[in-house]
């Protein structure tokens, strides 16, 4: 298995839709492959950071139906 990541940025979207994306996307990966979540700002730019487990490899599971 490999960390990978994944960004969450905007400065025009809410805050509670880009927290509803990052949501929508640790809820796909399931609890047993996220390693963590940061959060950041600056001005009006928002960026989530979601830091998970992927396979790779041969060892990777099949894909979903």
């Amino acid at each position: 298995m490999v960390a990978r990541y994944k960004l969450f940025r905007s400065s025009y979207e809410s805050w509670d839709t880009l927290c509803q994306q990052v949501t929508t996307f640790l809820t796909e990966l399931g609890p047993e492959r996220v390693i963590g979540v940061s959060q950041s700002h600056e001005n009006t730019l928002g960026i989530f950071t979601v830091w998970y487990w992927d396979w790779e490899g041969e060892n990777s599971p099949p894909a979903a139906a």
